[in-house]
């Protein structure tokens, strides 16, 4: 999974996090592993967003969690727990 962002650090942040999320989904790719990238999903998110900055700027409440979660399990995560060694 890639990392979540944080929205109070600003465009430059975004970008660095974006770019690493690319370089691990590359890596993943790379090892036959499943890649679910959430950054910039999550930054255009409005529930993820207003949750997280009504609290720390990095963290959002349970209704941002669940969107991340949304994410995670409507990608590749059923199939890939299903066959968590690469074969899928």
């Amino acid at each position: 999974m890639g990392p979540p962002p944080v929205i109070d650090a600003g465009d430059d942040h975004l970008l660095r996090t974006s770019s690493l999320a690319g370089e691990m989904e590359t890596l993943c790719f790379s090892r036959g592993v499943p890649f679910i990238g959430t950054t910039l999903q999550l930054a255009r998110d409005r529930v993820w967003t207003e949750e997280v900055r009504a609290g720390d700027g990095a963290h959002p409440g349970s209704g941002g969690y669940r969107r991340m979660a949304d994410l995670i399990l409507s990608d590749c995560w059923h199939r890939w727990i299903a066959h968590p060694c690469g074969q899928m």
